[in-house]
């Protein structure tokens, strides 16, 4: 399956080899490749003991987790790289992102990229988290394609380079949980979310490897 973009990266923390090996078996099964013929990169995450984003817990009720530091670094660091990288178009995994069906068969041909909006940001999910703001304007029924913000879960999600270099600077500070904090920013630039999830998280290993989240 080629992909219509210029790079794929998945997340994995280097101490997690059962996901990052189940992910590998994963991408050669489908035979997932970015549109150059690659087959998708690893960039090995953040636990939590270090981090290039800066963190301000003023005013919440509890202090951002170790497990929400490392997840938040992760993805920070890996919008750095694609900021100094020469690729237009990143897809970015977590090594627990598995396709449905139908996200191969209509959402990754090259017929049915080309005919989406101008985008920046597009997330593989429409979930929301309730009592936050959300805002979702159908623009293409088949493909249940929203554009607006507030969408969360980040185990799916393609960026522009330029985009990463916005989510650098909106995003230098951590005030919550990377799926939170992101979910606000996106009215920055033109984002879209496809509703039903078409690419899912697949429960892989033990309850310790999951984020702990926090209250604001």
């Amino acid at each position: 399956m080629i992909a219509p973009f210029d790079k794929i990266y998945f997340i994995s923390l280097s101490q997690t080899l059962g996901r990052r090996s189940a992910m590998l078996n994963y991408i050669e099964e489908i035979d997932l490749k970015d549109k150059n013929g690659n087959r998708p990169e690893c960039f090995l995450g953040s636990n939590g003991n270090s981090y290039p984003q800066q963190i301000d817990c003023h005013g919440r009720k509890t202090m951002v987790s170790k497990s929400e530091i490392g997840c938040y670094a992760s993805h920070y660091s890996l919008w750095q790289k694609i900021a100094e990288c020469e690729h237009e178009s990143v897809l970015i995994l977590e090594d627990d992102a598995r396709f449905k069906p139908m996200a191969l068969n209509i959402f990754f041909q090259w017929n049915t990229w080309n005919t989406l909006p101008d985008w920046d940001y597009i997330n593989f999910s429409c979930s929301s988290y309730s009592g936050l703001p959300i805002e979702k304007n159908l623009v293409n029924e088949k493909l249940k394609l929203y554009s607006g913000f507030g969408y969360w879960l980040t185990h799916a999600y393609c960026i522009k380079k330029e985009t990463a270099k916005i989510l650098l600077e909106k995003m230098k500070v951590q005030r919550g949980g990377l799926d939170w904090q992101l979910s606000q920013v996106q009215k920055e630039f033109k984002s879209f979310a496809f509703d039903g999830s078409p690419i899912f998280q697949k429960r892989i290993g033990p309850a310790s490897t999951t984020i702990k989240h926090t209250r604001i």
